[in-house]
């Protein structure tokens, strides 16, 4: 498969002293780096799952990868054409052919206008000619399982899952080549999760459109994506198939995440929690590898050096000393 999306060596910086301050206290951090390093790729057509524990920088860099927050180094390339989020002529293209769900599906939605105008709101931003609005409305809607009566109701009337619905429907009313859902599943029940995640799967291939999930739900990730990466403190710290990590996982950070998933058995207790310790804070990284303060394989090279991101074979890839894998 093409790459239609690639990141290489991406980061976010956030300010968070300037003024009077920074020159009160000159040795303080006057940044916060949210995302460092970031390299992927999101082939056409396939699935990848984002993942990390809350803070870890994926929203960040799901946002960054639209345009929506400026990145400070790197480059994203769509298409083989690099883009650049700060310009935004060279964005208006591109963000035709990507569409995103927002995290929150109801503070997304304008509570001012209908859900028909919502969804083909894309349509009118982008200036779609020779269009019918009010069928397209009709036909996106009919798309994600909601009947036309929907379309004359307003957000606050809707269940979550009925406003994800419309936020999938507005994220495909431009035909777009990539989808990039923020958290697909929050707040949903269990149910309503599968619907979702079903609608997903099944409009990926009708739409023949890539996915880029972001989240913090690992069984999510484990049954709709074919490649996964995983981020901690705003690094990239394994990739590979989906299988493969959740079979042997590389980094003691993913292996932890998946042995904290819960199991429906009550009789499988654990002895310790799987990754003990707090993350730490983005203005005070720890030296060395980051994950040294939480990792129980960590040695005297993890404190002291920080690990380079190096291929397994098998399209795997891991930022770890000592892997186990």
């Amino acid at each position: 498969m093409a790459e239609l999306l690639e990141l290489d060596g991406l980061g976010v910086r956030y300010r968070v002293m300037g003024g009077w301050r920074a020159l009160l206290t000159p040795k303080a951090p006057r940044f916060v780096d949210a995302v460092l390093d970031a390299t992927l790729q999101v082939r056409a057509g396939e699935t990848y799952g984002l993942v990390g524990e809350s803070g870890s920088g994926k929203t960040t860099l799901a946002r960054a990868i639209i345009g929506l927050v400026p990145h400070s180094a790197g480059q994203v390339r769509f298409r083989g054409r690099a883009i650049d989020g700060r310009v935004d002529s060279a964005m208006r293209p591109v963000r035709r052919e990507i569409g995103m769900m927002f995290q929150d599906p109801v503070a997304s939605l304008s509570p001012r206008k209908t859900v028909g105008s919502l969804v083909v709101e894309p349509l009118r931003i982008h200036g779609a000619k020779g269009k019918n609005l009010a069928e397209e409305a009709q036909r996106l809607i009919r798309i994600v399982g909601l009947d036309a009566g929907f379309l004359r109701m307003y957000p606050h009337q809707l269940s979550g899952g009925q406003a994800r619905r419309v936020g999938v429907a507005r994220a495909l009313a431009l035909g777009p080549a990539l989808v990039i859902a923020d958290e697909p599943t929050a707040g949903l029940d269990v149910s309503v999760q599968g619907e979702v995640l079903n609608l997903l799967a099944s409009l990926r291939q009708s739409q023949n459109m890539a996915l880029l999930i972001v989240t913090h739900n690992l069984p999510v990730v484990r049954h709709v994506s074919d490649r996964i990466g995983i981020m901690y403190l705003g690094r990239l710290v394994e990739q590979g198939p989906t299988r493969e990590v959740f079979r042997k996982p590389a980094h003691p950070y993913t292996a932890g995440l998946i042995a904290a998933v819960p199991q429906p058995d009550p009789d499988l207790r654990r002895a310790a929690p799987p990754i003990e310790g707090e993350i730490p804070s983005l203005r005070n990284r720890p030296s060395g590898c980051e994950f040294h303060t939480r990792c129980k394989f960590a040695r005297e090279r993890c404190r002291a050096e920080a690990p380079a991101y190096r291929a397994l074979g098998d399209a795997r890839g891991v930022s770890c000393h000592f892997p186990l894998a």
